[in-house]
C-alpha cells in the first residue's frame, strides 16, 4: 500500500494478481484430480475461473483490493479442504498393503 493513501500501487494489484493466478490453476489442477461430472470438480472448476477473472480485474484496478485479499486467504483455505477431502477419500478406497513374509493369524 502507498504510505500517503489507502489505495494499492501498481506493484501491490500485480502481485496480488499473481498469487490469484497461481492459486485458480491450482483449483483447476485439483479438479482434474476428481470424477468427471462430481459435484465437486464442478466446484472447483468454477472457483478456478472466478479467481482468475478476479484475478484480471485486481491487474486492472477494478476490484476491490482488499476483498481479493479476502478472497485469496478463503480460497487457499477451500483448497486445502478440497485437497485433504480427496486425500481422505481415496485413503478410504486404497485396499491395505500386504508385506511378503508378513505375520497372517
Amino acid at each position: 500500500m502507498n504510505i500517503h493513501t489507502d489505495a494499492p500501487t501498481l506493484i501491490d494489484r500485480v502481485a496480488l494478481s499473481n498469487s490469484l493466478y497461481e492459486l485458480a490453476e491450482s483449483f483447476a489442477l485439483e479438479a482434474t484430480l476428481w470424477t468427471v461430472g462430481s459435484p465437486m470438480r464442478a466446484e472447483l472448476e468454477r472457483s478456478a475461473r472466478l479467481l482468475a477473472e478476479l484475478a484480471r480485474h485486481v491487474l486492472t484496478g477494478r476490484a476491490d483490493h482488499a476483498k481479493a485479499e479476502a478472497f485469496l486467504d478463503g480460497g487457499q483455505t477451500r483448497l486445502a479442504e478440497a485437497q485433504s477431502i480427496r486425500r481422505f477419500r481415496d485413503t478410504l478406497n486404497t485396499p491395505p498393503r500386504r508385506t511378503k513374509g508378513a505375520n497372517r493369524d
